[in-house]
């Protein structure tokens, strides 16, 4: 029977393709897109204006982005932005039109000529900045420390914009964290469409199965392994694609296992509970949910615009605790950029949490299922 479902579940081609392939494929993509960034070799400074008189010693976003370093493949350090100062709005505009600079900075707003690669890092280490100055404002309110004491503090916590051994601080790679949620949370297709089969109101097959004399507990937990085993094959597949392809680094494998198979399970729990609790909706309306919550969780988790990650977690912080894919990049982030692995955790609870939730109320509710006829 295990030989069965395995080839029943494998056969479900576009399942394969938006969970295996295009995760592939959208990394591919980006891995091309990034191309310019990621060699180190030939980077050079991005060229950023400021409008008007910038009082150094004032302006922590500059002096931040002033000494911003970058370090080349043969350990040569360049800043990562070579700032200037224009006079006026009109000066920089033109600037901008005439492409002798990426961006300029008036009134504590970008404004870009159109989006790209350096636009992309410009916004990212701003929204970064704007994230630690409300952490370090926070400080400010509450303790005896001074704005440069407080700055000092949030950037030593949180390790940002600096590197800690052998770990990189890439502004890239939380795009393949994200690809990586997204195809974790359409892979709940897989036991989605695995226990409708035991399921007699929604297929033929269904209807056999709940007459057979066979526990529907046990056929039950023998559908989720084998969604479970192909889920993990799966994601495995994408992880090393991702590293030895792309040339992602993992330092810590073992805690993205660990996430990785708690996603999974999280995804799985997800397609059962779909079936058991939302019974009466139409099997493409579920598939819908769950293309929604994969590809705009992505989407709020920085996987198009990775800026969106740090303006949901400002503007509408308590959907970073809610959105899975974010749990699953977010954590991904915490273990291969900071010291600290506590957001790690904390991510990994939810996940957890979740889970368990969705499995207790599924399984209470599928253990009282009846049904008139058949």
């Amino acid at each position: 029977m295990i030989k069965h479902l395995f080839k029943i579940t494998l056969s479900d081609k576009i399942s394969i393709f938006w969970v295996l392939l295009f995760p592939i494929i959208l990394g591919t993509f980006f891995m091309f897109a990034f191309e310019g960034l990621k060699n180190k070799d030939n980077f050079t400074s991005i060229k950023v204006a400021f409008v008007g008189d910038v009082d150094k010693s004032e302006s922590s976003l500059y002096s931040i982005m002033e000494d911003l370093p970058y370090e080349s493949e043969q350990s040569e350090v360049t800043n990562m932005f070579l700032l200037s100062e224009v006079a006026t709005k009109e000066e920089a505009e033109q600037q901008l039109n005439d492409k002798e600079i990426k961006g300029y900075i008036y009134n504590d707003e970008l404004y870009i000529y159109k989006n790209g690669m350096s636009e992309t890092v410009i916004k990212t280490v701003m929204e970064i900045y704007y994230k630690a100055f409300d952490q370090a404002t926070a400080l400010v309110e509450n303790t005896a420390l001074t704005y440069p004491e407080a700055f000092a503090r949030v950037f030593k916590e949180n390790n940002l914009f600096e590197e800690t051994g052998e770990k990189t601080s890439s502004l890239l790679e939380s795009y393949y964290y994200s690809v990586l949620g997204m195809a974790i949370m359409l892979a709940s297709s897989f036991s989605l469409v695995g226990t409708a089969f035991i399921l007699p109101n929604q297929t033929e097959i269904g209807k056999r199965i709940a007459i057979s004399p066979q526990s529907k507990i046990k056929k039950l937990l023998l559908i989720l392994f084998v969604n479970f085993v192909i889920m993990m094959s799966i994601f495995i597949l994408i992880l090393l694609y991702f590293k030895f392809v792309v040339g992602i680094p993992f330092h810590y494998p073992v805690r993205v296992i660990i996430i990785t198979f708690l996603g999974a399970l999280f995804a799985l729990a997800l397609g059962f509970s779909e079936n058991i609790l939302m019974s009466k909706l139409s099997f493409n309306t579920k598939v819908g949910i769950n293309t929604t919550i994969g590809v705009f969780g992505g989407f709020l988790s920085g996987m198009m615009f990775q800026p969106m990650k740090y303006f949901t977690e400002k503007y509408i912080p308590f959907l970073k605790y809610i959105n899975p894919v974010n749990l699953i990049t977010d954590g991904l982030l915490s273990i291969e950029q900071y010291d600290h692995h506590i957001r790690y955790y904390i991510n990994l609870g939810c996940l957890a949490l979740f889970t368990i939730i969705l499995i207790t109320l599924s399984a209470l509710k599928f253990r009282r299922e009846k049904y008139e006829s058949l």
